[in-house]
């Protein structure tokens, strides 16, 4: 996911953490793993970012989506 979106691994599990970002599943070795769908709300996120959200504001807006 980090590789893909250009994100950090600090980054993602922080979001995860957060409600931004849901985990499909996970492997025996502990990494997640998510749906393709969150590259795209990755994205999302940091363009809300940048127009000055708060990542409680960012919650709101994914959530009503």
């Amino acid at each position: 996911m980090a590789r893909e979106t250009g994100e950090s691994n600090a980054t993602i599990r922080y979001w995860t953490k957060e409600g931004l970002l849901q985990v499909a599943d996970s492997t025996d070795a502990g990494y997640q793993l998510y749906h393709p769908s969150m590259i795209e709300r990755v994205a999302k996120i940091r363009e809300l970012q940048g127009q000055r959200y708060t990542l409680s504001e960012i919650r709101g807006q994914i959530n009503q989506e």
